[in-house]
């Protein structure tokens, strides 16, 4: 754990630090990184896993955290598993992004209010899977994923995720998003659209798949 983490002899042991320290790129080994505050990608930099998402994970370790927050809009995340947030009463429990790019992720067993998985108000979301996520008191739902505001998702799994109110795999509030080449599977709610809830905005669906959703209360 020497500065300026050139070689991996010399690594940074924390993800955190690592992306302080460089203006380009960090590489990550296999592990499982436990994260007690969460991970703040506000630079143009890309966090990218050596071997893949199934063998390099980003979880919390403790506390009311998010996973990871990404505000920069050159920021990138690439090939992680992204596990076990719990936020309480906030927005985006597993990642919260207003830019940037996240791809090649796995986003999965995280809870917040609204869009466990995923809460997006700017950015491209590809080439990922976010499954299993819940919201973790059903407010306003979303509990793969919940759209905010202009956006990009693009040949993403969204499986398996609950809420109890609007959407259980995907919300879209005020937004002008875009949802293309998705798979939206299993996913269930309380109320109001297993597969996608459209509240507001527009969100125009292309090449997708949306099937076996349920809803507990047709609304």
């Amino acid at each position: 754990h020497t500065p300026p983490y050139t070689n991996w002899v010399t690594a940074a042991t924390n993800v955190q630090e690592a992306f302080d320290e460089t203006t380009s790129l960090v590489l990550v080994g296999p592990g499982t990184y436990g994260l007690s505050s969460q991970l703040n990608l506000n630079r143009p930099v890309a966090v990218r896993s050596a071997n893949g998402a199934a063998v390099t994970k980003l979880r919390r370790s403790g506390g009311t955290i998010r996973v990871v927050s990404i505000t920069d809009s050159n920021a990138v995340l690439d090939g992680f598993t992204v596990m076990d947030a719990n936020i309480g009463t906030g927005t985006g429990g597993g990642i919260n992004m207003t830019g940037g790019t996240v791809q090649n992720c796995i986003i999965t067993n995280n809870a917040a209010e609204s869009g466990s998985g995923v809460y997006i108000s700017g950015g491209t979301l590809q080439a990922s899977v976010i499954c299993r996520n819940g919201t973790a008191n059903g407010f306003y739902g979303g509990g793969g994923v919940y759209i905010a505001g202009p956006c990009k998702i693009r040949s993403c799994l969204i499986a398996a995720n609950a809420a109890a109110n609007r959407g259980g795999g995907v919300m879209v509030g005020s937004a002008a998003a875009e949802l293309d080449n998705c798979t939206i599977v299993g996913n269930s709610v309380g109320y109001k659209a297993g597969g996608i809830c459209y509240e507001g905005g527009a969100c125009p669906t292309r090449n997708s798949i949306v099937f076996s959703n349920t809803c507990g209360n047709v609304g």
